[in-house]
């Protein structure tokens, strides 16, 4: 997403659903979007580092795991949780991205689970 304006900022799930519509278009691959919890309108640092952490989860999931679906999940209950889940080993610690959701009071964590990689991204309310 090029530089966006504190004005500019999407809905998150909008945002989410065209991104994934953009990587299935790109790569030829399926991305179910399943978003549970209302709209999110978040702050802008919140929203765009959720958005780097999903672009960066699909690019590596087109790198590492090309062809495989990629289900991606975004829940809000007690904060905003995003997790993306992919067929395949793929590397990478992502600490770029942590770096980015900690300035925002977020988390990441990515690694292995049985045969596939998962993102997750949480920024808990304030």
């Amino acid at each position: 997403m090029a530089a966006l304006r504190a004005d500019e900022v999407p809905e998150l799930s909008q945002a989410l659903a065209a991104l994934a519509e953009q990587h299935e278009k790109d790569h030829g691959t399926e991305v179910r979007l399943a978003v549970t919890g209302g709209p999110q309108r978040l702050e802008f640092g919140v929203t765009v580092a959720l958005l780097n952490a999903a672009r960066e989860a699909l690019t590596n999931a087109a790198k590492h795991a090309a062809g495989q679906t990629v289900e991606v999940e975004l829940t809000s209950a007690d904060g905003v949780r995003l997790t993306v889940d992919n067929k395949g080993a793929t590397s990478g610690e992502g600490f770029g991205l942590a770096g980015r959701l900690a300035l925002v009071g977020g988390t990441l964590t990515a690694g292995p689970a049985g045969d596939d990689w998962l993102v997750i991204a949480e920024v808990p309310d304030e």
